[in-house]
């Protein structure tokens, strides 16, 4: 999987989370994806799934908080933590369970769990998606901003979303995943535990969330849990409340 360069920043829960697109080369495809940032309480910088840095980058993000914690969610999303932690040696890096056995050369983390830490505890819940082979997620939501901030576990991609590419836009139809929330294929062609993956994906639905921040494809910005139901559905059945309506969803961010 390769990369390029990051966007500026864009403001996305005022004074409280800013995203960055970034292009990243996957399966023969070029795609976009998103890093995620959301200010702490106390000014520090939560980065979710880092993204390229450049100079633009570094100095917005001075100007918002200091970078305190660098989070490699998922399986995939840890290409850049390595050039974050040298930018930033007094940051902590967070690592998906399984990161460092498929990576052993990132820098010394920590391992994320069900159990947040307490730098932010008090703003922020996490679940370790369990019961795949082939993907590993820790999903994270911002209690302050009803947010749910994922990577691979729901993904969007339809009529609204700019620059797909023609072969995702193929698998996604073939795949009935066009026009609606779902996970990543990956996650379909992989699941090994059902009964443990219905209780990660249970417990996240218990949260309230209103938004959800995808690491590719549409942002969600009304909805949420209704769109993470439907996506989840074959696992955890109907969900009350649990219908989605692509028209409800406020607008799409650039993603392939």
């Amino acid at each position: 999987m390769g990369a390029d360069g990051a966007s500026s920043l864009r403001e996305f829960v005022p004074d409280r989370i800013w995203l960055a697109e970034y292009g990243v080369r996957y399966a023969a495809m070029s795609l976009r994806a998103r890093t995620t940032i959301v200010r702490l309480g106390n000014g520090d910088l939560f980065v979710h799934s880092p993204c390229p840095l450049n100079a633009t980058l570094r100095s917005q993000l001075a100007g918002i908080g200091r970078v305190a914690h660098v989070v490699a969610p998922g399986t995939y999303h840890h290409l850049h933590g390595t050039a974050w932690m040298d930018a930033y040696p007094t940051a902590q890096l967070w690592l998906c369970p399984g990161l460092r056995a498929k990576r052993p050369k990132l820098p010394p983390g920590q391992e994320l769990s069900d159990e947040p830490p307490a730098a932010w505890r008090s703003e922020l819940d996490q679940v370790v998606i369990r019961g795949n082979r082939l993907l590993w997620e820790v999903v994270f939501v911002d209690h302050v901003s009803r947010t749910l901030i994922v990577t691979d576990s729901v993904e969007l991609y339809g009529d609204a979303t700019p620059d797909v590419p023609w072969m995702l836009r193929v698998w996604w139809y073939l795949f009935g995943m066009w026009n609606r929330p779902a996970p990543a294929p990956e996650y379909r062609f992989g699941w090994c535990d059902r009964k443990a993956a219905r209780r990660s994906l249970q417990r996240v639905l218990k949260w309230d969330f209103d938004r959800i921040v995808l690491s590719h494809g549409d942002l969600i910005e009304h909805d949420g849990r209704a769109c993470a139901a439907q996506a989840w559905r074959s696992l955890v059945g109907a969900v009350p409340g649990g219908g989605f309506a692509r028209r409800r969803r406020a607008r799409g961010a650039p993603g392939a």
